[in-house]
């Protein structure tokens, strides 16, 4: 919200907007279009550093690869169809969080897809 111009804030209040309508109608709207980016960012860092601290990612995922590909003897297809698990995973969200902000962005405010 502080990075929406002051101009803002001051247009609504003159035209008579009570402090709750204000947010609601024209800070909010604006500003989760100036969000989306960054939380974009942040989402998939922290989907991709899960792996990490072994939340939801990697390392449960090379264990539970390990059990066939012992089993079958095929090491390499094993680890090769997890790593393409993690890969369409971490693509797919990125793609879907891309599809958001060409959604809500605002021609000439926010640059999406490095346009």
């Amino acid at each position: 919200i502080q990075a929406l111009p002051r101009g803002q804030e001051s247009a609504a209040r003159a035209m008579g907007f009570s402090l709750p309508q204000i947010y609601w109608n024209v800070l909010l709207p604006q500003a989760y279009r100036i969000i989306i980016p960054p939380l974009t960012s942040e989402f998939l860092n922290v989907f991709k550093n899960s792996s990490v601290a072994s939340l939801i990612g990697l390392r449960e995922l090379l264990a539970q690869t390990k059990q066939p590909a012992e089993f079958s003897a095929n090491l390499f297809g094993a680890f090769t169809l997890a790593t393409l698990i993690y890969f369409t995973l971490n693509m797919s969200l990125m793609l879907l969080m891309r599809l958001v902000e060409k959604k809500v962005s605002v021609p000439g405010l926010i640059s999406v897809g490095g346009k």
